[in-house]
C-alpha cells in the first residue's frame, strides 16, 4: 500500500541533487541542518525546524557538516491525505497552500519540538499486533499538528532571506524556470 513512509537518520550525507518525490514530505530537523533549498526559496535551518513540501516542489537540504544531522522524514501520498481528511480538516492544507507570503519552514518552540519527537518515536517501534493501526494514528496526529503549526506560523509571515549569494540565486531561478529542459552547466554559466 502506498500510504506513507517514515525514517530517522543521523548521517551527514544528504541527497546532493535537487529532487522531487511523488508524495508530500514533512522534514523535521532535530539538529545539524544548515541550508534548505525549496524551489526558488532558500531557508536557513535551525534545530527544531519543520519543513513541508508537496510533490511538485523541488528541494535539497545541506547539513552543516560539523556533526550529526538528526532528522525525521515523513513522506505521505496525496491519496492518503484525501482519504483521511474530513469536511472540517483538510490534511493537505499545509502542502497545498502556497504564495509569496507562505513559508515552508515552521520553527518549533522547545515544547512543540518535544511533542513532535514523541509523535515520531511512535512510528519506530517493532511490529506487534495492532501496530499498523497505532502507527497510522500517529501519522495522522503528526500531519494534523503540522497543519496547525503551518496555519499558526503563516499568520503574519513575510518571506525574506539573508542569503546573499546573488550568482547562486540567479542560477537557481534559471534552473527552476527551465527544469523540464536539458540544461547544461554552460547554459547556467551564460546566465551569470
Amino acid at each position: 500500500e502506498r500510504e506513507y513512509g517514515c525514517f530517522y537518520s543521523e548521517t551527514n550525507e544528504t541527497n546532493q541533487s535537487i529532487h522531487l518525490h511523488d508524495c508530500c514530505e514533512i522534514l523535521f530537523c532535530i539538529s545539524g541542518g544548515k541550508t534548505f533549498f525549496i524551489d526558488n526559496r532558500i531557508y536557513e535551518v535551525s534545530d527544531g525546524d519543520v519543513f513541508v513540501m508537496n510533490r511538485y516542489e523541488r528541494h535539497k537540504i545541506i547539513s552543516d557538516g560539523s556533526g550529526e544531522f538528526k532528522r525525521f522524514v515523513l513522506q505521505i501520498h496525496p491519496e492518503f491525505l484525501c482519504e483521511n481528511s474530513t469536511s472540517e480538516s483538510n490534511l493537505s492544507y499545509c502542502f497545498d497552500v502556497r504564495g509569496e507570503n507562505i513559508t515552508h519552514r515552521l520553527p518549533m518552540t522547545e515544547d512543540e519540538k518535544k511533542k513532535l519527537i514523541h509523535m515520531f518515536q511512535k512510528l519506530s517501534h517493532e511490529y506487534r499486533f495492532g501496530d499498523d493501526i497505532l502507527k497510522k494514528s500517529a501519522v495522522l496526529e503528526i500531519i494534523a499538528n503540522v497543519n496547525r503549526y503551518f496555519i499558526e506560523k503563516n499568520t503574519h509571515y513575510t518571506y525574506h532571506t539573508n542569503f546573499k549569494n546573488t550568482p547562486l540565486l540567479i542560477a537557481l531561478d534559471y534552473i527552476n524556470e527551465n527544469y523540464a529542459e536539458n540544461i547544461t552547466l554552460s547554459d547556467v554559466a551564460k546566465m551569470l
